[in-house]
């Protein structure tokens, strides 16, 4: 059914006639009639005297009991992105349908004439006259779908992952170098954090607008040794940047869990402290400005540090450099420089001592 197509007619109730037997006797007629009433449903209404329903909109028409109603043929979807129609082969009187006629109701109901597709009309009117009846669904006009948003980012400007070794001459790669430890300094930034972004707005097939889906904000996890700021995160101090399971954090001295080893690399510091869990094996350097303090042993490893030097355990080849006091259990063949003094628990056996204060006269030995 078209808009102003009429759907039913309502007729009168006759009254009724009395018969006649076979003898010439008038017999009385049957009950009364009961009088019916038209009621208009969705998408219809009734003419001046109720007895003509009329169709408001295109679709298909129903009659049940005594309710006319219209079952409406074009629909809106998706907040009005997409149009579908059902789609007949011809008017209720029999008429062909043409494209035009299609074209022209869709119009009628506020669908944009650029979102229309005059292809998909075609194809769906040439199958309806196909199988001689109605073709659901199809859809006619498309609008302009909406973008989402961009969800917020968050980036680290340090690199904050171990890398795999530093590259040397010709070529070669030093697994010693991981890069584990990265200083920052006061008021650096370091991290990055992009706000989500509010989409771009879709236009609905009648020009109403279809609002985006914003992007969802970073979270962010961080420790005292670092604050928000509006474009990123800040160092509230001198240290060292350590990233855990999303937490990030600037710390003042480092602790390492374990060996100094192929898995932790060579660890150097511009600022703070390190602490050491286990042991400094050979070929491998501990650096730092402030204290190095290791639970274990020196293995042939370098150690610099510019204040005091711990060892729990014994100094096994390799070189100490303290910038202060050094103390450890014991040492064998190694090459020690202080400028404080230098406690041994037990033994010394083939060291060799290297004075860093010239104003010293010897080295001041305490064997505890």
């Amino acid at each position: 059914m078209f808009p102003g197509e009429r759907i039913a007619r309502l007729v009168p109730t006759l009254p009724p006639n009395p018969g006649r037997g076979l003898d010439g006797k008038e017999m009385p007629p049957p009950a009364s009639p009961h009088e019916v009433r038209m009621i208009a449903g969705e998408g219809c209404t009734l003419d001046a005297d109720e007895t003509v329903a009329v169709a408001q909109v295109y679709g298909q028409a129903f009659v049940e009991k005594n309710e006319v109603f219209v079952d409406e043929g074009i629909r809106l979807e998706l907040d009005g992105f997409v149009c579908r129609m059902d789609v007949v082969p011809s008017r209720a009187n029999g008429e062909p349908l043409t494209e035009e006629d299609l074209y022209s109701v869709i119009s009628s109901v506020g669908v944009q004439d650029r979102y229309i597709s005059r292809e998909s009309l075609k194809k769906a009117l040439g199958t309806a006259r196909r199988i001689g009846g109605l073709v659901a669904d199809q859809i006619v006009a498309q609008g302009v779908a909406p973008i989402g948003g961009a969800d917020g980012e968050f980036r680290l400007l340090v690199k904050a992952e171990t890398q795999a070794g530093a590259i040397g001459p010709r070529d070669r790669i030093d697994f010693r170098e991981r890069s584990l430890l990265h200083q920052v300094s006061e008021n650096e930034r370091v991290a990055e954090i992009a706000l989500p972004t509010e989409g771009t707005p879709g236009q609905g097939v009648t020009g109403e607008s279809i609002p985006a889906e914003p992007g969802d904000p970073v979270p962010v996890s961080f420790g005292e040794g670092v604050r928000q700021e509006t474009d990123g995160l800040y160092a509230n101090k001198d240290g060292i940047v350590l990233v855990d399971n999303g937490r990030i954090e600037v710390v003042s001295a480092f602790l390492l869990d374990g060996n100094v080893d192929y898995d932790s690399g060579n660890l150097v510091v511009d600022s703070g402290s390190i602490m050491i869990r286990g042991s400094v094996l050979a070929g491998f350097l501990v650096e730092s400005p402030e204290r190095v303090e290791i639970e274990d042993s020196v293995e042939g490893g370098v150690i610099r540090a510019g204040h005091e030097v711990f060892v729990k355990n014994a100094i096994i080849g390799g070189e100490v450099e303290s910038g202060g006091d050094l103390h450890a259990k014991r040492t064998l063949d190694a090459t020690l420089r202080c400028e404080g003094d230098l406690y041994l628990d037990r033994e010394v056996r083939f060291p060799s001592f290297v004075l860093n204060n010239p104003d010293l006269e010897c080295l001041r030995l305490h064997a505890t």
